[in-house]
């Protein structure tokens, strides 16, 4: 609050203090609670796909397109909003990803306790159609959300802000399967409203930070 993007110019290096260069509202196209945003190259387009929208504050969820063009430093992306889609409820984090040729994308929903997952189709020039897949009897105010793969099957890491735990979504050889469900907890007891996470292949070991 108040629903806006701020673009970081780091130049030639990640390890330069940013400059920064606010974007706005887009006219306004997007509301307050703004939370997820990845940033996809497709094609020749830059594009800012963004999920925020808290009812309680009264905002409806909305998942947005910032469409930049060929230039991602573009200050007047053309914004679209494609709505509350899949039964979103106040949508957090969000990964989008390419199977097959086709986009597809997984946002949290805090509110309702649910993953939904998008279906972008080749492009995403048209609007997306949506899936809301539950809570696999895992979550409970998911938040942060984080995908890897080892070896051929792929595994979806989701925090859960309400009771403090951690929760994996094993997904097998395709994001497109119908998961099972473990709930690993409160890991030694470190996690309080555990807000994101991040897993990485490092060496012969894979590390995973989460935020609180």
């Amino acid at each position: 609050i108040p629903g806006s993007v701020t673009r970081l110019d780091f130049g030639n290096s990640l390890l330069h203090k940013p400059s920064a260069v606010k974007l706005g509202n887009f006219g306004g196209a997007l509301k307050n609670n703004s939370e997820g945003i990845q940033i996809v190259h497709a094609g020749n387009h830059w594009l800012g796909i963004i999920v925020g929208g808290d009812t309680i504050d009264g905002v409806t969820p909305q998942i947005i397109k910032l469409d930049f063009g060929a230039n991602i430093t573009n200050t007047s992306p053309a914004a679209t909003d494609w709505g509350n889609i899949g039964s979103m409820l106040y949508p957090h984090d969000l990964y989008i990803f390419n199977e097959n040729n086709n986009w597809y994308g997984f946002t949290t929903n805090a509110e309702n306790n649910s993953i939904t997952r998008f279906n972008f189709g080749q492009s995403f020039s048209n609007a997306p159609t949506a899936t809301n897949l539950g809570s696999f009897g895992v979550l409970s105010g998911p938040a942060g959300i984080f995908p890897i793969k080892d070896n051929t099957n792929w595994y979806l890491f989701v925090t859960n802000g309400t009771t403090n735990t951690l929760a994996r979504l094993d997904f097998g050889q395709s994001l497109l399967n119908t998961p099972t469900a473990v709930n690993l907890g409160n890991l030694n007891g470190t996690m309080h409203e555990c807000w994101d996470i991040s897993i990485q292949k490092y060496c012969d070991q894979i590390i995973g930070f989460v935020l609180n």
